[in-house]
């Protein structure tokens, strides 16, 4: 019996087919201006770079991490590292760096509700 197709798989399959195929462009400001693309060889690099990461902390397959990353191609990289390393990402959208003191409450309500045990932030965001 074949295991089903999972979504780390089929990126793993397609940065072995094509690596220099265009897989994600992100538009900051929603024109080309600034626009950022990665193939799916450099994306495939990077989330796995994440999941070795997450797996050097010995979370236990089905641990959660609260994904604290601004949309940007970092929140996808470290989403499909979760994957890739069998962590539960608990995705959440920061709040602008000036209100981050007045929504810490909420921000601790969701990893305390998440259970998450891994928390996955940007340098920018880190020690706010």
């Amino acid at each position: 019996m074949t295991q089903p197709d999972t979504l780390a798989r089929a990126l793993a399959r397609h940065a072995r087919a094509t690596p220099g195929r265009p897989f994600l462009t992100f538009l900051p400001d929603g024109t080309t201006e600034g626009a950022q693309t990665l193939t799916f060889g450099e994306f495939h690099r990077a989330a796995g770079r994440v999941a070795d990461a997450l797996a050097a902390l010995g979370p236990q397959e089905g641990a959660r991490a609260l994904l604290l990353i601004p949309p940007c191609p970092d929140f996808a990289i470290a989403f499909f590292g979760c994957l890739m390393a069998g962590v539960v990402a608990v995705p959440t959208v920061p709040p602008g760096l000036a209100r981050m003191a007045r929504t810490r409450s909420r921000l601790e309500e969701t990893l305390r509700d998440s259970g998450a045990s891994i928390f996955l932030t940007t340098a920018a965001l880190h020690g706010v």
